[in-house]
């Protein structure tokens, strides 16, 4: 019984790396395509006296917040699953 836990625990924490790096690839390409669309808007805000580190922590803060609003869905959705799987 304890071998099949240790199996099992082993598969899911696999899957749980494979996951977080498909999430990893997903919001890089998310964020470059992303500042590719929008040069001109950073053209403007660069125009406006913008610094180069401004507008890079601005698309920090807004990575952040994607990945904060996605991960606490996540973790609702996860929640709300798994108490109805109990009952």
């Amino acid at each position: 019984m304890v071998q099949v836990e240790l199996i099992l625990d082993s598969i899911f924490n696999i899957l749980i790396v494979i996951t977080m790096l498909l999430c990893l690839f997903s919001l890089v390409s998310s964020m470059s395509a992303n500042l590719f669309d929008q040069t001109k808007e950073i053209g403007v805000l660069r125009a406006m006296g913008f610094t180069k580190n401004r507008i890079k922590m601005l698309y920090f803060y807004e990575a952040f917040i994607l990945v904060i609003a996605s991960s606490l869905l996540g973790i609702m959705i996860g929640t709300t699953v798994a108490f109805t799987m109990v009952l």
